[in-house]
């Protein structure tokens, strides 16, 4: 479901028994689906199925500064899918327009996989653990040993940092002015001053189901199947 992708390769390039085989592949991630990719019945056959989780709004923020913002001057087609969808110029979108006209309004089978609910990636399988992304180094400390966790879980790959305290509301700043300041001062305004009341009231509603994972999180097992029958039918 995208949390922790970077540190999960590292982890199985540099612990898989076919390791040797890595310089055949381009990419990481060809090398994963070649050796490390399992489908539902494989994966009923392991016994650790683990679920990583992270807060919806600090997945969404990250992902849209570091996939939306740092990388507009050279738009991808995710910034094409937002500016169809925005009806304005990518430059000139702001994060309001970002939440309610491409988040808040598409599902989960038409949006960026960076910004679908994590939900939306699971298995209908029983996962043994459940972990917030924030205690991922202590969780593997105990899973995997001091060694491993350190090596590969200690230290944040691909972590935003946020480091510019400001006081203004940046809900509305266009791209092209938050993109500057990246450039010039490689910082970006604090996650707090992007979210309006009404931004967090539709988003907690977008992935509501995901909190409902996060708080599910100190569970040593959970039944997803029924768990999900009883989420749902709550909302």
């Amino acid at each position: 479901m995208k949390n922790a992708c970077s540190a999960w390769k590292r982890f199985f390039m540099g612990e898989s028994f076919n390791k040797r085989c890595l310089n055949n592949f381009s990419r990481p991630i060809n090398f994963m689906n070649s050796f490390h990719s399992v489908n539902r019945k494989e994966l009923l056959s392991i016994k650790k199925r683990i679920l990583i989780v992270r807060d919806p709004l600090d997945r969404l923020f990250s992902g849209y500064i570091n996939r939306v913002v740092r990388t507009c001057a050279h738009p991808s087609k995710l910034h094409d899918e937002i500016e169809e969808y925005c009806c304005k110029p990518i430059l000139y979108i702001t994060f309001l327009d970002f939440v309610f006209k491409y988040v808040g309004f598409l599902n989960d089978s038409l949006i960026d996989g960076h910004f679908r609910s994590q939900s939306s990636f699971l298995t209908d399988v029983n996962y043994s653990h459940i972990w917030n992304i924030k205690n991922l180094y202590s969780e593997t400390r105990k899973e995997f040993g001091e060694k491993i966790s350190a090596r590969y879980f200690k230290k944040q790959v691909n972590a935003t940092e946020f480091s510019n305290i400001s006081n203004r509301s940046c809900a509305k700043s266009p791209l092209v002015e938050l993109h500057h300041e990246f450039i010039q001062m490689k910082t970006i305004p604090e996650k707090k001053v992007f979210f309006t009341d009404d931004i967090v009231e539709l988003l907690y509603d977008r992935y509501r189901l995901d909190y409902a994972l996060l708080n599910a999180g100190q569970a040593k097992a959970r039944s997803w199947s029924r768990w999900w029958k009883k989420i749902s039918f709550q909302f």
